[in-house]
């Protein structure tokens, strides 16, 4: 490998990394339980993990959906997460630690079951449905809540993503407001959103690239 392949290498390798330092990785939120009647495809729950400072992680829970619904409670489960650090909001929303009940309703059904760590948790205020992140008309300012986390000793950002990944961290969500009283749960997915795995791949495209390039030329 010359000079100029050892460059664009290293830049390569730099971006690559950059999702999973400091940009935010959207994981979808999927409804596990069945006590509404509405169509849950209309549902559209987005958690982004962000990394902050160099022991830390935000998760900012988003409501897309196209129907009345309200995110009023997040879970956590085990992973790398030391202790919850502070809660954020956009104007109209408010949580605070830990939320009741203390285990996501419903979590006892998954396998194996989600059983939220003691204090890993926070719930909007009462009234939950209005305090809680609701869905927006178009042009209104985008509804929102973040929980920020401190890590475990000698864990990291990278670590985070991969305990969701290996599933040992798991993030739940409490939804009400549907058909006017019943309510969902929902736990994320174990892979990023689409467009974040895009990201990654056509990076990983350009290291094979540069790796076809010296072959060729060998």
């Amino acid at each position: 490998m010359n000079t100029r392949e050892l460059k664009i290498l290293i830049i390569l390798v730099m971006v690559l990394a950059i999702p999973r330092v400091a940009g935010a990785i959207p994981y979808q939120l999927n409804v596990f339980t069945s006590n509404s009647t509405i169509d849950l495809s209309l549902l559209d729950l987005q958690v982004d993990v962000t990394s902050y400072a160099t022991d830390g992680a935000i998760f900012t829970f988003y409501n897309y959906s196209n129907t009345p619904s309200s995110i009023t409670a997040v879970y956590f489960d085990d992973g790398v997460l030391l202790g919850l650090s502070s809660i954020a909001s956009s104007a109209g929303v408010s949580f605070d630690a830990p939320a009741t009940p203390g285990n996501l309703p419903g979590g006892n059904a998954l396998i194996p079951p989600f059983v939220t760590t003691s204090q890993f948790s926070a719930d909007a205020d009462s009234p939950p449905y209005h305090k809680g992140v609701n869905p927006v008309s178009p042009g209104d300012a985008l509804e929102w809540v973040s929980i920020k986390f401190l890590l475990i000793e000698n864990s990291d950002f990278n670590d985070v993503i991969n305990s969701i990944s290996d599933g040992s961290l798991r993030i739940g969500a409490h939804i009400q407001g549907l058909d006017d009283v019943d309510s969902e749960s929902a736990v994320n997915d174990s892979v990023p959103e689409p467009g974040t795995m895009i990201f990654v791949g056509s990076l990983a495209t350009g290291l094979f690239g540069i790796a076809g390039i010296r072959k060729k030329r060998k």
